[in-house]
């Protein structure tokens, strides 16, 4: 088939990286020459080096966890879209969730502090007021 492809021109997205490179460029006094890399040519980085000290932590935690409360069974909640055509991979399978409702404590009982006491305050106050239909105070966002 042969039919027409109008052309818009070059994307805006793409006249503003090029302006960014050379404002980087300009103000680094440094030209960049990006060159492709062969494929064979990609820095493949060593297996088998001893992890950092935060990994080392967490798979610590995880592995004292799971020896205190049984492995985790990881499972998901929720639809996933990407599986929408290609369905779950073989294992997979979902567990039901009771729902709860959780009652959360009193704040001023909790002895929580004065900022956060007073936001529950001005939030239970705003709240009534505009469930009531009537603003006691009428505000404008100062950046509006």
């Amino acid at each position: 088939m042969n039919y027409p492809v109008p052309n818009f021109g070059v994307d805006s997205e793409i006249e503003n990286v090029k302006a960014s490179i050379k404002g980087a460029e300009d103000s680094l006094k440094y030209k960049w020459n990006p060159v492709e890399v062969d494929a064979g040519k990609i820095i493949e980085y060593p297996h088998g080096r001893s992890l950092d000290a935060d990994m080392q932590s967490s798979l610590k935690s995880l592995s004292d966890t799971q020896s205190q409360y049984g492995t985790w069974d990881l499972v998901q909640l929720n639809s996933d879209p990407q599986w929408s055509s290609l369905g779950k991979p073989d294992g997979w399978y979902e567990k039901q969730v009771k729902a709860n409702i959780v009652q959360y404590r009193d704040p001023k009982e909790d002895g929580l502090d004065s900022d956060i006491v007073g936001t529950f305050s001005s939030n239970d106050n705003a709240t009534r007021e505009l469930q009531s239909g009537s603003q006691s105070k009428s505000w404008t966002h100062p950046y509006a």
